[in-house]
C-alpha cells in the first residue's frame, strides 16, 4: 500500500478573495484569520463583522504528484476523514465525489482520474446555511429550532449544530478539511473497520476479532491477526464488495479495564494485516452495563435505578459535560485534548459525557479517555432543535451512525449511545410542536427508532438510551423525572432559586445541572480592552450568550455574599459562587447513592473565551470550580448537610473497593477568640457506600453561628490504602458571617523542578485563590480553607521556564474577605 499525504498547504479563494495560504487540516475562517483577512472572531464583538464568511462558498486547491509505482498498482481511492459538509471534490477538473455529512467517513474511487506527474485537486465548498435554506423548503412541514443558533435551518443539516451558536457559542458556520486526507494506492483489499467483540465468563475471556475488509474483486488472499503478540492466519475467498472476517482468541485471567478510582486501565494490542495494509487498535477487557430499574407504578420511587456496573461493581459516575474544545477546528490539536482531559482525571472524574449539540470526537480523545479511566456517556449529534424524518435525513443519518458506531465501539471507555440531548422536552417548547403534538412526537419517535435500529445492530454490546433526559426507553413523557432514568436540573440556575434546592431533588442520575462563571481576568484581557471591564459593557455582554446570565450571577451575590469592590473581585467572586452551587449539588447526591449513582456537570470546557458554565476556561486555565471538583469528587469524602429537622449531618463517601477506619476532627471556630473546640469521632466505612458518621444540632455546636464554621478534616485507610480530605461548613450565608481580615504571609521557592508556594496565616482565610499573572501552569491545590497556625505548600506546575523574581513578581493571592 503506498499512502500519498495531502495534508499541508493549499489555497482558499472563495467569488471575491483569491489564492489566500491555508492549511489542512484546517477551516476557513483559520485561513482568513491567518491572512489578515478577517480580524481575530474571538475579540470584542468581531463575530458580527464575519459572519459573511460563512454565507460565500469557498474553493480549497493544492497540486500533487502521482509517480508510476502508484499508478501500477490496481486500486487507488481518496480517504477522507471528516470533510465539513458540503463540498465537490474534483482531480483534474472532474468531479469525483461529494460530501454531505461531517459525521461521515468518504472514500472515493480515484484511478481513472489520475495522470502521471502533475496532478490538481479542488475541494469547492458551498455555503451551508445556503443548503440548509433550500432543505427548508423540502420538508413536509416546519422544522422548529433553537434560538440559540443564528442559522434557523442548522437542524436540516448534518453540520456540527452548534457552529452556528449556542448559549455559550460564538457562531461561526465554518468550512473545511479536517482530519486524514490522502490518496491510498493498492492492490489488495483494504480495511474499512476492525473491532473487537468480548465475552467474560469466570477466569477468562473469549476474544472475537473481527475485520470488515473491502475487495474490488473476487480474490483469495490471507487476514492476519495478532492478538498481545500472537498470530492467526485465516485464509479467505473474498467477494467484491464488504467482506467480514472473524477468528476468536481465549484469554485466561485477564487484566481488566476499570474506570478511574476503582483499579488500573489495562490495554491489550490487536493488530490485522491484509496484504499491504493493516491497522492498530488497544482493546480494554472489563463488562459494563446499564442498570435501569423502573418500577412500574412510576412515582413509586424505592427501587428505582439508573447506574452503570463495570466488572461487577456499580460505579458512581462522577463528571462533566464535554461540547468541542475550539469554534476553529484547525485549533482542536492534541494538546488541548491531553490538556482537558488530563485536567478532568485529575479532578477525580470518571465519566465524560459527549453533548449532542457536538461532535463525535477524534481518535485522541477516545484514547485518553481509555487511557486515563473515563467513562464515556457519547450522545448522537442532536440536540434541543427538532429534526426532520424525511427518507433521505435517515438515510443520510443512517449511515452516520452506522459508521461511527463501528468506528467507536471498541473503545474500553465507552459506556452508552445516547439518542439526543433534551429532544424529548424540546417536542413542548416550540409552538409547531405544541399545537400538533401528536404530529411532531411520531416525527421525532420515526427518526428515534431509526437510531436505536442502527446502533443495535451494529454495537448490542451497550443500551442505547432514547434520549437525556429521559425517564425510560420510548418514554416521550415532557415531564424531567428526577425518580426515572436520567435527569437534567436547570431550577438553580435558570430559575434563580437557592443553592439548597439541590437538596429537595434526588436523582437516580443526574446527567446535566450547572451554574455559571465569569473567566479570570487573564482570559477577559483576551477579548475585552480595560475600558470594557464591567459586567454590563457591551463586548462583556458580547461574551455572554445566555439571555439572563450576567444578572443571574449578579442577583445570586446577594442572596450569599456581599457584593464585591472592583471588576476583578467581581470575576473572582463569580468563580466561587459557580463552585458552592456545583459543591452543594454533588457532596448532597453522593450521601444519596445507591439511590443517586451518577453526577454530570455542565460542563467541563469551553470553545471561545465567554461567560459560561465551563470549570475551565478556553485556553485551559482552571476556574476555581475544577479545584473544588478535584475535592468533591475525592474517592474518600467528607461533608455536610441540614437535614429536614435543620439539624447538620456529616457523611462520608468512599468508592474504595476495601473498608477503611476513619478518624474525625470536627473544629468548630470562633472568629472573634480566633480559637477552635474538637470533636474527635473514629469510625468505619464499607466498601463503595456512603455512611452517615454523626448528627448535631447548632445549638450544640455553637451560639455564634454568624462569628464561626466546622472545619473538618477526615483520615482514611485502608490495608492498602490512605486518604486524607478536607472540608468546612458555614452556618449562615457568607454576607452575615464575620470574616475576620486573615493575613497570610507567603513564601516561595524552587524544588526539584517545581515552584513550592508555603502559606501561614493569623486568621482563617476562606476561598484562598493563588494566581501566576501571565504564566500558565497549574496550582496543585486552589480556592481552599487556610486555618491559622497550619503550614501550607503549594506547587506550582509550570508550562515554562521562569525565574524567582519574575515567580515572585506575578504571583497573587486573595481571600473571600479580600473582596469587599
Amino acid at each position: 500500500m503506498t499512502n500519498l499525504n495531502l495534508k499541508g498547504k493549499w489555497t482558499l479563494s472563495s467569488k471575491d478573495i483569491k489564492n489566500k495560504k491555508a492549511n489542512i487540516p484546517g477551516d476557513v475562517f483559520s485561513a482568513l484569520y491567518q491572512n489578515k483577512v478577517i480580524e481575530d472572531p474571538y475579540y470584542g464583538d468581531n463575530e458580527n463583522k464575519v459572519q459573511w464568511v460563512s454565507k460565500e462558498d469557498w474553493i480549497y486547491k493544492r497540486s500533487f504528484k502521482i509517480d508510476k509505482h502508484i499508478l501500477s498498482k490496481k486500486f487507488i481511492f481518496i480517504n477522507l476523514e471528516e470533510v465539513d459538509t458540503f463540498s465537490e471534490i474534483r482531480i483534474n477538473n472532474k468531479v469525483v465525489g461529494k460530501t454531505k455529512n461531517i459525521f461521515c467517513r468518504y472514500r472515493f474511487d480515484i484511478k481513472k482520474f489520475l495522470k502521471l506527474g502533475e496532478n490538481k485537486i479542488t475541494f469547492l465548498f458551498h455555503s451551508p446555511e445556503k443548503i440548509s435554506k433550500r432543505e427548508e423548503a423540502k420538508q413536509p412541514f416546519p422544522i422548529p429550532s433553537s434560538s440559540n443558533s443564528l442559522d434557523p435551518n442548522t437542524n436540516l443539516i448534518r453540520k456540527v449544530q452548534c457552529h452556528s451558536g449556542w448559549d455559550w457559542g460564538i457562531s461561526l458556520n465554518v468550512s473545511g478539511i479536517y482530519g486524514d486526507i490522502s490518496i491510498v494506492a493498492t492492490d489488495h483489499p483494504r480495511i474499512e473497520h476492525f473491532y473487537v467483540n468480548q465475552k467474560h465468563t469466570k477466569n477468562n475471556c473469549e476474544i472475537e476479532l473481527v475485520a470488515e475488509l473491502y475487495s474490488w474483486e473476487e480474490v483469495t488472499a490471507v487476514v492476519q491477526f495478532i492478538w498481545n503478540g500472537e498470530i492467526i492466519e485465516v485464509k479467505t475467498k473474498f467477494h467484491k464488495g464488504v467482506n467480514i472476517i472473524a477468528t476468536k482468541v481465549s484469554v485466561k485471567n485477564p487484566e481488566l479495564w476499570w474506570p478511574q478510582g476503582y483499579g488500573n486501565q489495562h490495554l491489550y494490542n490487536a493488530e490485522v494485516i491484509v496484504g499491504d495494509s493493516n491497522k492498530n487498535i488497544k482493546v480494554g477487557l472489563r463488562t459494563l452495563e446499564l442498570i435501569h430499574k423502573r418500577k412500574k407504578d412510576r412515582y413509586d420511587t424505592k427501587d428505582n435505578r439508573f447506574y452503570f456496573k463495570v466488572n461487577g461493581v456499580s460505579i458512581f459516575s462522577k463528571g462533566a459535560n464535554w461540547i468541542p474544545v475550539d469554534a476553529m477546528p484547525e485549533r482542536q490539536t492534541d494538546d488541548v485534548y491531553k490538556d482537558l482531559l488530563s485536567s478532568a482525571k485529575k479532578a477525580n472524574m470518571n465519566m465524560i459525557r459527549v453533548w449532542g449539540g457536538g461532535q463525535y470526537e477524534k481518535e485522541i480523545f477516545y484514547d485518553l479517555c481509555d487511557e486515563y479511566g473515563l467513562l464515556v456517556w457519547q450522545d448522537l449529534m442532536f440536540a434541543c432543535h427538532l429534526y426532520p424524518s424525511t427518507k433521505e435525513f435517515i438515510a443520510n443519518v443512517n449511515e452516520e451512525v452506522q459508521y461511527q458506531v463501528k468506528r467507536l465501539k471498541n473503545r474500553a471507555c465507552l459506556a452508552l449511545w445516547c439518542g439526543d440531548n433534551e429532544i424529548i422536552g424540546a417536542l413542548g417548547w416550540y409552538k409547531e410542536s405544541i399545537e400538533n403534538n401528536k404530529l411532531y412526537t411520531a416525527n421525532y419517535d420515526r427518526l428515534n427508532q431509526e437510531l436505536r435500529k442502527s446502533v443495535e445492530e451494529n454495537d448490542s454490546s451497550r443500551t442505547f438510551w432514547t434520549s437525556s433526559p429521559c425517564a425510560g426507553p420510548n418514554d416521550f413523557s415532557h415531564e424531567n423525572v428526577h425518580h426515572l432514568g436520567d435527569s437534567h436540573y436547570w431550577n438553580v440556575w435558570h430559575s434563580g432559586k437557592p443553592f439548597e434546592d439541590y437538596h429537595t431533588v434526588k436523582p437516580l442520575f443526574c446527567s446535566e445541572f450547572g451554574y455559571q462563571s465569569f473567566l479570570s481576568i487573564e482570559g477577559v484581557k483576551t477579548y475585552a480592552s480595560k475600558d470594557q471591564w464591567n459586567v454590563t459593557s457591551p463586548i462583556m455582554e458580547h461574551h455572554q450568550k445566555h439571555g439572563s446570565g450576567n444578572s443571574n450571577i449578579v442577583n445570586m451575590f446577594s442572596k450569599y455574599f456581599r457584593q464585591p469592590n472592583g471588576f476583578e473581585n467581581f470575576l473572582y467572586l463569580s468563580q466561587v459562587q459557580q463552585s458552592l452551587a456545583i459543591k452543594t449539588a454533588v457532596e448532597y447526591w453522593r450521601h444519596n447513592q445507591p439511590n443517586c449513582m451518577g453526577a454530570l456537570y455542565w460542563q467541563l470546557n469551553d470553545l471561545w473565551p465567554v461567560a459560561s458554565w465551563s470549570s475551565i476556561e478556553y485556553g485551559g486555565k482552571w476556574k476555581q470550580l475544577n479545584h473544588h471538583a478535584r475535592r468533591f469528587f475525592a474517592p474518600v469524602a467528607i461533608s455536610t448537610c441540614k437535614n429536614e429537622k435543620n439539624d447538620i449531618e456529616v457523611w462520608v463517601t468512599s468508592e474504595q473497593l476495601e473498608d477503611l477506619k476513619l478518624k474525625l476532627d470536627l473544629c468548630v471556630w470562633n472568629y472573634s477568640s480566633n480559637k477552635g473546640k474538637k470533636i474527635k469521632i473514629s469510625s468505619s466505612i464499607g466498601k463503595n457506600c456512603s455512611k452517615k458518621l454523626a448528627t448535631f444540632k447548632e445549638s450544640e455546636l455553637t451560639s455564634n453561628p454568624d462569628d464561626s464554621f466546622i472545619y473538618l478534616e477526615l483520615t482514611a485507610k485502608g490495608k492498602s490504602v490512605s486518604f486524607t480530605h478536607f472540608n468546612d461548613y458555614f452556618f449562615v450565608p457568607f454576607k452575615r458571617t464575620n470574616f475576620p481580615d486573615a493575613k497570610i504571609k507567603i513564601r516561595s521557592y524552587e524544588k526539584q523542578g517545581s515552584w513550592c508556594v508555603e502559606l501561614l496565616t493569623n486568621k482563617p482565610a476562606h476561598f484562598v485563590y493563588i494566581n501566576l499573572n501571565g504564566v500558565k501552569g497549574e496550582f496543585s491545590d486552589n480556592s481552599f480553607t487556610l486555618m491559622p497556625g497550619v503550614k501550607k505548600v503549594i506547587i506550582f506546575e509550570s508550562s515554562q521556564k521562569i525565574s524567582k523574581n519574575n515567580f515572585e513578581k506575578n504571583l497573587q493571592i486573595k481571600h473571600l474577605r479580600d473582596t469587599y
